[in-house]
């Protein structure tokens, strides 16, 4: 089930990303990934013991506000990004329990309509008016195509935020194609969609990340807080490449030449088979 449709002119960008589809939703702006462990199977056992205890909460403030500094303390710790807040109301929602969205929204199970939102860290009105920095950044080409390509809410969070990352590929895509970009605009294909994955994928297995777990969680507010580091050529004769822009937004360690022409390699690849992929099928 798409819900995104009659959306994207509604939205900066001209492309809805928030809450897409049955399984993929993105809780990145309310500190998703903004926790001690944040990895895959912690953030979602975190979520659905969240969920789970909320349906029991009576819908007062008092008791709402309660189950918040509760679940804050839960998510307490030492956190990737101290001064960014992780929401204590973000959870699972719709019948499946399957995509992130607000527990406080007036659309969530048991809330009746009523909304609850202005009791969040934010409130209601940030809710309703911030656009992530990828809804003006993003290229339009690859976020449509993400959403399209995404299957689960964890992976599609960690990479639709990235729109350094996004605007690095879709430069280097465009250097070497020569088709119409705009053309591929909500092109429904499979083969597009397998090197898309790719890309989602490469996010969370880059083998140069010094800090695997955490270095995968992206800091996307435009306030200079927590900057991604420069990419370290270390050990290396080169103190540059061509991808330096990729390499930094995946968060970059290179011990050794060999380690900086492997990641060079694997770009390569990715590139070429996404300019493949996209333009060889194109209608």
């Amino acid at each position: 089930m798409t819900i995104w449709k009659d959306m994207d002119d509604q939205v900066p960008g001209g492309v809805y990303l928030c809450q897409v589809s049955e399984n993929v939703s993105c809780g990145a702006c309310c500190g998703l990934y903004n926790v001690p462990d944040p990895s895959r199977d912690a953030v979602e056992g975190m979520l659905v013991r969240r969920t789970t205890l909320f349906e029991t909460v009576p819908r007062n403030w008092e008791d709402i506000e309660d189950f918040g500094r509760q679940m804050a303390v839960e998510a307490s710790g030492d956190r990737p990004f101290p001064e960014f807040h992780h929401c204590p109301y973000i959870g699972l929602i719709d019948s499946g329990r399957s995509r992130v969205g607000c527990l406080l929204h007036p659309l969530a199970d048991g809330n009746n309509g009523v909304d609850f939102r202005g009791l969040s860290y934010y409130g209601g009105m940030a809710c309703r008016l911030y656009f992530c920095p990828t809804f003006n950044m993003g290229p339009e080409l690859l976020k449509d195509l993400i959403r399209h390509a995404a299957v689960d809410w964890y992976h599609y969070g960690l990479i639709i935020t990235e729109a350094g990352l996004l605007c690095a590929v879709f430069d280097q895509l465009r250097s070497i194609s020569s088709g119409d970009f705009k053309r591929l605009r909500r092109l429904d294909n499979g083969s597009s969609f397998d090197c898309i994955r790719q890309l989602m994928d490469m996010k969370l297995t880059w083998p140069f990340q010094p800090f695997p777990e955490t270095d995968r969680v992206n800091y996307f507010f435009k306030d200079g807080l927590y900057k991604k580091p420069s990419v370290s050529y270390k050990g290396n004769s080169l103190t540059f490449s061509r991808y330096d822009d990729i390499f930094k937004n995946l968060v970059s360690v290179f011990q050794t030449d060999e380690h900086l022409r492997f990641a060079e390699t694997m770009i390569d690849n990715l590139i070429k088979e996404m300019a493949y992929r996209l333009f060889s099928f194109a209608p």
